[in-house]
């Protein structure tokens, strides 16, 4: 499928080993028994293992009166150490809430995990959103997508690469501007919570607000983060995902004593988008199931990269076309053998004649 690519959002979830390097400094140094392996090494590999099949599970089990079919389980998009990032394009606002539902329960399953088993790890995630095919971009990097990639056209984007992308993130690299925000919010998740960036902070306000779920928002404030919407003051957003009671009672009285940092999802909705309005950042748009969006609506960014594909994308042709006649005229013009041979028979007679004496 040839043509301008569509407007998308992709939905990128990254979980974290917390607690890795002191583990493999100490306990995690132990062999394990009837082998030559540090324990360490099952250790990440069960979670390597382990943890996409339990996200599996949870987002199939997720509770609702809608259709368990709609939307795909996010995918593992690349490993970086002991961190794993999946991905996953977005149908509606209720996919969204169904991902992050399914990520925070898959959290709580896999720590749950680590304290039975007396590891001492635990696990953090981020979420973060990227609109596609502008301001960000996608990049074939297997050789069979990468040659599928490759037309008369060079390098321009095309439906089937987007495509391809939402099928097998794995095969494509994202890059972008949204997709770096993601791992500098990263640096403010923890155990206790999963990091978000505004975009997606902005979305989830909106569900919770109409009463679909009811994700517990903290918000800690404003801090630069380089590189972010020119190193200016970013709000710091997360989902409480204290998993231990205990814990969960300690920071209950904290947050009496301190004063409450939770966000009521409305206040916290009219806050983001004030501040992105503020800030000249473009609205994620993402419509809630069974709705579509006005092509009107969509953002500048894809709106202009829209226009940018289809004039570049009209000079491809109209250069092709030019390169084909000029190739045939060429073919047309070119004698072949047998005519060039007579051609010169024809000379050396003319010639012969001409130097005959009378």
């Amino acid at each position: 499928m040839s043509g301008c690519p569509k407007y998308r959002i992709r939905l990128f979830l990254s979980v974290d080993l917390v607690g890795s390097t002191s583990y493999k400094a100490g306990v995690g140094r132990e062999i394990v028994r009837n082998t030559a392996r540090q324990r360490w090494v099952d250790e990440t590999r069960h979670f390597y293992r382990e943890f996409p099949k339990y996200l599996e599970q949870q987002f199939r089990v997720f509770p609702t009166s809608g259709d368990l079919n709609d939307g795909l389980c996010p995918q593992i998009w690349k490993t970086v150490g002991d961190e794993i990032i999946f991905c996953v394009r977005l149908d509606h606002l209720q996919h969204l809430g169904r991902c992050i539902w399914a990520f925070i329960r898959t959290l709580e399953v896999y720590s749950k995990y680590l304290e039975a088993s007396s590891i001492e790890l635990d696990v953090k995630g981020v979420a973060w959103i990227a609109a596609f095919p502008a301001p960000n971009v996608t990049v074939p990097v297997s050789s069979k997508h990468v040659e599928s990639a490759e037309d008369e056209s060079g390098l321009r984007d095309h439906e089937q690469t987007e495509i391809e992308a939402d099928k097998e993130p794995s095969n494509f690299e994202f890059l972008g501007k949204e997709i770096d925000i993601g791992f500098r919010v990263a640096k403010h998740s923890g155990s206790n919570r999963l990091a978000l960036s505004i975009e997606v902070a902005y979305l989830l306000s909106t569900l919770c607000a109409r009463g679909d779920y009811n994700f517990i928002f903290t918000y800690s404030g404003r801090e630069s983060l380089k590189g972010v919407i020119g190193s200016r003051p970013y709000p710091i957003l997360a989902i409480d995902t204290e998993r231990r009671e205990h814990r969960r009672q300690v920071q209950a009285f904290e947050q009496a004593l301190i004063g409450d940092k939770h966000a009521p999802p409305h206040l916290l909705e009219s806050f983001l988008g004030a501040f992105m309005q503020d800030e000249k950042i473009e609205f994620p748009i993402l419509t809630s199931k069974g709705s579509e969006s006005a092509e009107e609506n969509l953002p500048d960014s894809y709106r202009n990269f829209a226009v940018l594909w289809l004039a570049g994308n009209r000079e491809d042709k109209q250069r092709i076309k030019v390169e084909e006649q000029s190739k045939e005229a060429e073919e047309v013009a070119e004698p072949d053998a047998e005519s060039l041979a007579a051609i010169e028979a024809s000379a050396q007679e003319v010639f012969k004649r001409f130097r005959e004496p009378g």
